[in-house]
């Protein structure tokens, strides 16, 4: 049976992995500091550590008190658009806890790691679906931070031989099928679950331009579902497991879906009308941004399977009902 520590397991993402394992019938510890985790979904695993994943030494005394076949590193700052936030949350949060992990990993006997980045190392993506050898170029600190970690982990796997595939996520989206998690966030940031709470209170929502070059009009992003990210996941351990090198993978769509398109399908589920507004562009707010995960597929065999925009909000409606 393997065993796998998933730091932020606590959270959005990890805590779907954490499900998705234990379905394999793996062994999952989870490290987290509960900070923006949930304690609930902390408890869906079959040990569970509160501690700041910072912490090498306490990360490290976890892998040595059992026998720890690969971390899932999913703990970090999330991007928050947010002026008031300082830059060395981001650095702290994505950059400190990295150390954290490779400090745990290296005096565990160099256990492999697989990290959750970013599409926000790349910058403006131009249009077309970015492959792993686009330049990087982050426009935020969030994006800053996340490339610094990436670096981290090439350094580590170099010096201390530690495998590693570092993901680079396009919009994580959806829920677990059988909403048993899901995303919450306080404050809420994100899309998706924003248009559920303006719908479900009759909220105005509005929408940061409406004159991209786009299907119509409205921003283009590529979303990938949390369970699709998941089987990643699994694939990137066996593929380490076998002795795949350190890679970047992008895990996305290639196509994507409008924000426009994510609306009027919130309010086609909720069969109401949505009173959506238009506002600005947010500065410097890029039309359309897909990856392209041909990498994925060649090495891992990953293709999304539930990554439709019909699933992503289909899942997500159920998660959220929950929340009422």
């Amino acid at each position: 049976m393997k065993t796998i520590l998933v730091t932020g397991g606590a959270g959005y993402v990890g805590s779907q992995s954490v499900l998705y394992f234990k379905e394999l019938g793996w062994r999952v510890i989870v490290a987290d500091d509960l900070t923006t985790g949930h304690r609930e979904f902390a408890a869906l695993a079959d040990r569970f550590e509160q501690l700041d994943v910072c912490d090498g030494a306490a990360l490290g005394a976890v892998l040595r008190s059992e026998r720890v076949h690969g971390i899932l590193h999913c703990a970090g700052r999330t991007c928050v658009p947010d002026p008031s936030v300082k830059p060395d949350t981001h650095f702290r949060g994505n950059v400190d806890n990295t150390l954290g992990v490779i400090e745990a990993s290296r005096e565990a006997g160099s256990v492999p790691i697989v990290f959750s980045s970013t599409c926000a190392v790349y910058g403006d993506a131009g249009g077309r679906p970015v492959k792993e050898d686009r330049p990087t170029q982050p426009h935020n600190d969030y994006g800053i931070s996340k490339l610094a970690a990436e670096g981290l982990l090439h350094t580590a796997s170099r010096a201390h031989e530690i495998p590693t595939v570092i993901f680079r996520y396009f919009n994580a989206a959806g829920a677990d099928p059988d909403g048993r998690v899901g995303e919450r966030h306080v404050p809420e940031k994100h899309l998706i679950p924003n248009l559920f709470l303006a719908a479900a209170s009759g909220r105005p929502f509005t929408l940061l331009g409406d004159d991209f070059p786009t299907r119509d009009g409205t921003a283009l992003r590529d979303y990938v579902h949390t369970v699709d990210l998941a089987r990643a996941h699994e694939r990137a351990f066996a593929y380490l497991w076998s002795g795949g090198p350190t890679r970047v993978m992008n895990l996305a769509t290639s196509t994507g879906a409008t924000v426009g398109e994510i609306a009027r399908a919130v309010a086609a589920r909720f069969d109401t009308p949505m009173d959506i507004r238009i506002g600005p562009r947010r500065p410097a707010d890029p039309a359309s941004i897909t990856g392209n995960a041909d990498l994925a597929a060649e090495l891992l065999g990953w293709v999304p399977s539930v990554s439709d925009l019909a699933t992503i909000i289909h899942t997500a409606a159920r998660w959220h009902a929950t929340l009422r």
